[in-house]
């Protein structure tokens, strides 16, 4: 049985031009085949501030507890599934902020909002990145997503963003 009916389907979302897929398989139908809980992180962070690096030393971690990991790296993004993807400016408002004729236009000039509420900040001018895992590993693990000794759990819980 899919995650959202049919009914919720064909209920349009507040903006009218997106409604929700239904995929095949569910989330519930994915967390038993890997034998393991669903979950996201959400690093988010200035350039340059260990994003990357958190990540690929945490999914290290993560592998060898059994847990499936992806990472999606904004750059690999970038260059990889994206490199095609041409930017589209009809109306020249990138030129216009690029001009500084356009002050405060995010992607170009608008400055980085960190999450009000993030559930788990890591200092990295403070923490190794050994240290910044851990605090993630051990996060992950007090709110039941995984267990320190790669027992498997099923249930699932919302994403959640870090920085």
């Amino acid at each position: 049985m899919n995650d959202i009916s049919q009914n919720q389907r064909k209920m349009p979302h507040k903006d009218l031009n997106l409604i929700p897929e239904v995929f095949s398989v569910s989330r519930v139908q994915k967390e038993q085949l890997n034998g393991h809980r669903s979950f996201v992180l959400w690093f988010t962070g200035l350039s340059a501030s260990g994003k990357s690096t958190i990540a690929r030393h945490l999914e290290e971690k993560l592998h060898s507890q059994g847990i499936r990991t992806i990472i999606l790296d904004g750059d690999n993004t970038r260059i990889g599934i994206n490199k095609d993807l041409d930017l589209r400016d009809p109306k020249g408002l990138y030129q216009k902020a690029l001009d500084g004729e356009i002050a405060d236009f995010t992607g170009v000039s608008s400055l980085y909002e960190p999450p009000l509420k993030p559930d788990i900040h890591l200092r990295t001018d403070q923490l190794s990145v050994a240290n910044a895992v851990e605090n993630v590993f051990s996060w992950l693990v007090s709110n039941n997503f995984v267990r320190d000794n790669g027992n498997r759990l099923t249930s699932a819980k919302e994403p959640r963003s870090l920085i």
